[in-house]
C-alpha cells in the first residue's frame, strides 16, 4: 500500500489509511485461515474491548480494558477451533483500535480460564540472544528478567515480549505457567505427535519432540502449607485443543 511502517517501543503506528488497510487484511486473513483449517471459527470483532492507548504517540492504537471471552469459549466447547483477530473496538462497537498481537495473546490467555500454557509462533523459531544470534533455550523471569531488561539489544518488539511476559506470569489470577516462543513448522510437529500419541480419553496437550524454541516461565519456592492446594490447582486445569498464537495480527 506504500505506507512505511513506524514502530514506537515495539508497537506499530496506526494512522487512519494503515487502520483502514489493516481491517481489511486481517477479515480478508481470517476468511483464508478458516476455509483452511478444518473445524475452525473465525471472530473478527466483539473480543478486545479498548480505550485509546496514547493518540500523540500511537495514534489509533488500543489500551485492552476488558476481554470479552464468550464467543471464544462457545466456539472452544463445541470442538471447533477460534481464530481472532487483534483488532479492537470500544464499548459500543463505533471505533475500531489496533491492538498489538503480543499483547492481544496475553490478555486472552490471561482471562480463559483454563488455559495453561501460552504459544507465541516467530519466524525466527524463539528469542534470539543478538550477542551470539542464538536461540535463548529457556527464561526465568523471576531471576533474569531485570538483567535482560538492562541489556542494550533487548528493544522494540522482544522487551515488549518480556514486559508483557513478565506481567502474566506474575499475575496471581492468571493460571499461564509456561510460554513457548517457537516455529510454525515446530508447531506442526508437535501438534502431529501429540495427535499420534494421545487416546481419545486423554487430556489434549502439545508435546513437543525437540527443544520448541525459548521457554519462559517463573521458578518459585512454594511456601510451607499450600503445596498441595498448588498441586490441585495445577491437576484441575484443562488444557486446550489449540493454543494462543501471537503472531501477525493473529491470536
Amino acid at each position: 500500500a506504500g505506507i512505511e511502517p513506524e514502530y514506537v517501543d515495539g508497537m506499530r503506528v496506526t494512522d487512519e489509511d494503515t487502520l483502514k488497510i489493516a481491517r481489511e487484511v486481517f477479515n480478508e486473513t481470517n476468511e483464508l485461515l478458516t476455509s483452511r483449517i478444518p473445524n475452525s471459527k473465525g471472530v473478527v470483532s466483539g473480543v478486545f474491548k479498548s480505550e485509546l492507548l496514547d493518540f500523540e504517540t500511537w495514534k489509533h492504537v488500543g489500551d485492552v480494558k476488558r476481554v470479552d471471552t464468550t464467543e471464544i469459549e462457545n466456539i472452544i466447547r463445541s470442538d471447533r477451533i477460534p481464530v481472532v483477530t487483534c483488532m479492537g473496538e470500544n464499548e459500543d462497537g463505533s471505533e475500531f483500535l489496533n491492538i498489538n498481537a503480543d499483547v492481544a495473546a496475553v490478555e486472552m490467555s490471561r482471562n480463559l480460564d483454563d488455559a495453561s500454557k501460552l504459544v507465541f509462533v516467530s519466524a525466527a523459531g524463539g528469542l534470539k540472544d543478538a550477542r551470539t544470534n542464538e536461540i535463548i533455550d529457556t527464561i526465568d523471569l523471576s531471576t533474569e528478567f531485570e538483567s535482560y531488561m538492562a541489556m542494550d539489544w533487548v528493544k522494540y518488539g522482544t522487551r515488549l515480549k518480556l514486559k508483557q511476559f513478565q506481567q502474566l506470569l506474575s499475575s496471581s489470577s492468571a493460571k499461564v505457567d509456561e510460554i513457548f516462543v517457537t516455529s510454525p513448522d515446530k508447531i506442526v510437529q508437535s501438534t502431529r505427535s501429540t495427535m499420534r500419541d494421545n487416546d481419545e480419553d486423554e487430556e489434549y496437550s502439545l508435546k513437543f519432540t525437540q527443544s520448541p524454541g525459548t521457554v519462559v516461565y517463573r521458578s518459585f519456592e512454594p511456601s510451607e502449607g499450600n503445596v498441595e492446594q498448588q498441586q490441585q490447582q495445577q491437576d484441575q486445569l484443562k488444557t486446550y485443543r489449540v493454543g494462543l498464537l501471537g503472531a501477525r495480527g493473529y491470536v
